[in-house]
């Protein structure tokens, strides 16, 4: 199954038109969702009936602004479960598949309307279990890292969309085919792009469809890039979003192979090196694998002559910015903890580096403390327009979403909030495990004594490596 999703910003324009019907023509989805159509239902039916689609939903525009439209074909069964000014939820299945939940959403892009709408998805699933996929334009930028040009991203506006993703247990699906989702169209130092189109899905419905791919197209007549998912879905994008964003539903690899195989190994790792991993790091260790690996067969035509496969990379900052990647190493037998924080440019080249050995009473409070590490080590080098990395999810959030801190680590997150206050411009991100290989190194052998104290400046090959 695929389906369409796409902010189109009107569908009015013959050039808009066109756009949809050449994408859904390459695509075949089974299902298209399309925000911001401006347009009455009769005038949205016509061009249904021409691209061949039996069944459809809408959910008017009021006056010119906004708009939402499903449509769907005879292969699908789709019940509407609810709708709202900004999205519509409904039970899918089709072709024998198993039953799961689709939310279709055109988030607003006013902040005083962003709570109530991210709270309201939350009220539409209480089951963390549910096989959910969320999919469209979301308003949303989560991180500096997600957006080029205009001011600089402001945290406080995505509190609300961390808190409905990390509440329910959500996965954002990595997008192929570019970074961004929507530009204003300017070819000069005006430019802007973001990332405002996803796609989240829970766990249970990731393992339900392991090779689920989405993918973005070239945007004609609208902002948004359009967005595809074979298998079952498919997602397009406004001021330009990219059409066509598809996501690719195939029956492959299973998960629970990759958390027994990352068992296994930090298993290993525990017995022969003595560093021990808890659930939650073995878990996105396992998580990441498995998507790299879907990811990468997904890609991979059945002409294509040798498989390679693709492993998500750090990504450098934009130039004129850094990133701070933070990593903490703990020995939850002895207390001891080492952390790390590596400071490096847009070409990728390390440009200060410090670490630490210390005694924590947890691994989350070792973690905000490699953190905290990164943030004395930008304000002792004078850095502005920092990004701080971090591979705990959990510390992160609270960062980000200002939510109450453990009590092991209140004192330290609050230390770092303080802190930052004298940056000109900050922000903390989340990478996976396998993006944090610089500071893992360092943390780790720091913690065993064995790290050489030149290895900012001269780092040695096994660091050199991951560079």
């Amino acid at each position: 199954m695929a389906v369409l999703t796409w902010n189109v910003r009107g569908l009015g324009s013959r050039e808009s038109v066109r756009g949809l019907t050449n994408v859904i023509r390459k695509s075949q989805p089974e299902i298209v969702f399309m925000s911001e159509t401006k347009q009455k239902i009769k005038y949205l039916e016509k061009i249904k009936m021409k691209m061949k689609f039996e069944h459809a939903f809408y959910v008017e525009p009021i006056g010119r602004a906004g708009g939402l439209a499903l449509w769907w074909n005879k292969e699908v069964q789709i019940k509407i479960l609810g709708q709202g000014k900004f999205f519509i939820d409904a039970e899918i299945s089709g072709r024998g598949e198993l039953v799961w939940y689709g939310t279709f959403i055109y988030g607003p892009s006013y902040k005083d309307q962003k709570k109530e709408f991210w709270e309201s998805l939350k009220s539409l699933r209480d089951d963390n279990d549910a096989k959910w996929l969320v999919i469209g334009d979301s308003n949303v930028v989560s991180c500096q890292e997600e957006k080029v040009g205009g001011l600089p991203f402001n945290p406080s506006e995505a509190y609300s969309f961390f808190d409905f993703v990390d509440s329910r247990g959500l996965i954002d699906m990595p997008i192929a085919g570019g970074a961004y989702t929507w530009s204003n169209q300017r070819s000069d130092n005006e430019a802007i792009m973001e990332k405002l189109d996803r796609v989240l899905c829970s766990t249970s419905w990731n393992i339900a469809f392991p090779k689920a791919m989405v993918t973005l197209d070239i945007a004609m007549g609208s902002d948004h890039a359009p967005r595809t998912a074979p298998q079952p879905l498919k997602d397009a994008g406004s001021e330009c979003h990219s059409p066509d964003l598809l996501i690719v539903l195939v029956e492959g690899f299973s998960l629970i192979a990759f958390l027994l195989w990352t068992i296994w190994k930090s298993r290993n790792r525990f017995v022969f090196e003595g560093s021990p991993e808890s659930p939650e790091e073995v878990w996105l260790r396992a998580e990441a694998a498995f998507l790299e690996f879907s990811y990468a067969q997904a890609k991979i035509g059945p002409s294509a002559p040798v498989a390679q496969t693709m492993i998500p990379a750090w990504n450098p900052p934009c130039e004129g910015f850094l990133k701070v990647c933070c990593d903490a190493a703990y020995d939850k037998t002895t207390g001891r903890a080492a952390a790390a924080a590596v400071a490096r440019n847009s070409r990728g080249d390390i440009v200060a580096g410090d670490s630490a050995c210390f005694y924590a009473s947890s691994a989350s409070s070792a973690e905000a403390s490699a953190i905290r590490l990164g943030v004395f080590l930008a304000l002792s080098g004078g850095f502005h327009n920092v990004t701080f990395e971090s591979d705990c999810k959990e510390v992160v959030y609270r960062l980000v979403s200002g939510v109450h801190s453990a009590w092991e680590s209140a004192a330290v997150e609050e230390d770092i909030l303080s802190s930052t206050s004298s940056l000109a411009s900050f922000s903390f991100s989340f990478i996976p495990r396998s993006c944090n290989k610089v500071a893992d190194w360092v943390a780790r052998k720091t913690l065993r004594g064995s790290c050489p104290s030149s290895w900012a400046s001269h780092p040695p090959p096994e660091l050199e490596s991951f560079l």
